[in-house]
């Protein structure tokens, strides 16, 4: 799946607990780091290490690819 790039001039805020939300999508979709970094394009599972352990928050669009490849639906509203 070739999915282009959108520039990094987003901001976003997620309700819920980040980290565990992308640690329980991957665990439902029955994926390693490993797997999940291969399915997004990432090179290494480092990165979906540090989504998990929320020390780096994802990109909406790297966000979007988890919730592709989980097959997870994204709710997304404006702020008000």
């Amino acid at each position: 799946m070739k999915i282009k790039r959108l520039p990094r001039s987003d901001t976003w805020e997620v309700e819920r607990d980040f980290p565990s939300e992308i640690r329980k999508m991957r665990i439902e979709c029955g994926l390693t780091q490993e797997d999940l970094a291969k399915e997004i394009g990432l090179r290494t599972s480092v990165s979906v290490s540090l989504y998990e352990s929320g020390k780096r928050q994802p990109s909406i669009q790297t966000f979007w690819r988890i919730c592709s490849v989980c097959n997870h639906v994204i709710k997304i509203e404006p702020l008000e």
